[in-house]
């Protein structure tokens, strides 16, 4: 008997580890610890001049191409040289697609920019951002992915261990101890990989009226200079989300109560079956039961644009990924009883042993967060799409590829 539970121990002590030495969600996708008091810095942050080995991660004469980010904010000018900074990180081995001969591995830079609250003397994020694209081909993902590695077991050797985390800011940043070393490490491998040379997409999300009024666009390199991005599913170059959701009482520190949305630019051909207009706009509602049926009819929409089998950034616009957690959100807190509905869409772990799916961030809860992947004044916001793509890059990584 002694023998066996001794096997039993070990067995499980080497299951055990060898989970932890596995990709996992905080390892492909990295959320920056942003500063919180006033005698912090921002100097830890990658600026949109830093640069390495491919040049500047976000050359000024590109950044001038986009609109301006915040109406209420400082100016690009200044948003350029002091606010923007890389909040967070993800690696994708096989963006939008699940096929292997399509893979063209990418590195996205999620930026934001940060200011001092100077009624409340803490650092806070601007409710806008920016995405940098940058392509690898295998020969330098295989590299990049060897150097994530490397620093992944320097912090498991330091009992800092990503296992089964949910996504938030990356533990080795909230350990003392480890943290800067770890941010530094990073940005030196992202330095190496990421630059103007290999830049191949910018997307912006501008704050046009605060809380009100937000717009989504991008550019890309054309045949002779950047120019707008194609939208999928829109004729405009840009898409303008208006929200006239009322709220009685602080947004950031009691979240949205309530949510009305106005998307003012749709494309004419629009599915019917993803348009869910009839969930998050007073004016289409019933808004009395008679709302339940189609409720429940669009959840499945919603499920589609949160799980990357069924849709992808070339398949689906802005303004549906970014809008599919508050619509879930306001379905189920209308009707508490659609949380037991089984969508055939709603995504399912590759690895239920491995990753924890659970979103613990602000933009689970609030209507008004938008955020995908980056803060909300000073808190995390995940969107539930964010922690999906996660999960398929890391079983990507374990499945598909050698470590």
């Amino acid at each position: 008997m002694k023998l066996i539970l001794i096997y039993l121990v070990l067995f499980f002590t080497a299951f055990s580890q060898a989970n932890e030495l596995t990709w996992n969600l905080n390892d492909v996708s990295y959320l920056m610890k942003i500063p919180n008091k006033v005698t912090e810095t921002t100097v830890h942050l990658l600026s949109p001049y830093s640069k390495g080995s491919k040049g500047e991660l976000l050359p000024h004469a590109i950044f001038q191409r986009l609109p301006t980010l915040n109406n209420a904010g400082n100016g690009m000018e200044i948003a350029y040289k002091q606010e923007l900074k890389v909040v967070s990180i993800r690696i994708d081995p096989c963006p939008n697609s699940f096929d292997p001969s399509l893979c063209q591995p990418e590195i996205r830079l999620i930026w934001q920019p940060l200011e001092i609250d100077r009624d409340e003397n803490r650092w806070f994020a601007q409710d806008a951002a920016v995405h940098t694209f940058y392509k690898l081909n295998h020969d330098q993902f295989a590299t990049l992915k060897k150097e994530l590695w490397q620093l992944k077991m320097i912090n498991q050797s330091k009992a800092i261990s990503t296992h089964k985390l949910p996504l938030q800011v990356h533990p080795a940043l909230l350990n003392e101890t480890t943290a800067q070393n770890f941010n530094k490490t990073l940005n030196t491998i992202l330095l190496k990989n990421c630059g103007e040379e290999n830049l191949v997409k910018v997307t912006f999300m501008s704050l046009l009226t605060p809380n009100v009024w937000w717009r989504f666009g991008g550019i890309v390199p054309g045949s002779a200079k950047w120019e707008n991005l194609k939208i999928p599913r829109l004729i405009p170059t840009f898409q303008d989300i208006f929200n006239s959701a009322f709220e009685p009482v602080s947004m950031i520190h009691n979240p949205g109560v309530e949510m009305d949305a106005i998307f003012n630019i749709h494309p004419d051909n629009y599915p019917e079956n993803d348009n869910i207009f009839e969930v998050i706009n007073r004016g289409f509602r019933y808004n009395d039961d008679n709302d339940y049926p189609v409720f429940k009819n669009k959840l499945d929409a919603v499920e589609r644009f949160r799980n990357p089998h069924f849709s992808n950034p070339n398949t689906l616009d802005c303004a549906s990924c970014h809008y599919a957690d508050a619509t879930k959100f306001y379905s189920e807190k209308r009707f508490p009883t659609l949380k037991d509905v089984n969508s055939y869409y709603a995504f399912k772990n590759p690895n239920s042993s491995l990753f924890n799916l659970e979103n613990n961030t602000i933009a689970k809860e609030a209507t008004r967060v938008v955020r995908a992947f980056g803060y909300f004044d000073n808190k995390p916001a995940i969107n539930q799409r964010t922690i999906n793509d996660s999960a398929e890059s890391a079983h990507w990584l374990n499945t598909k590829t050698n470590k």
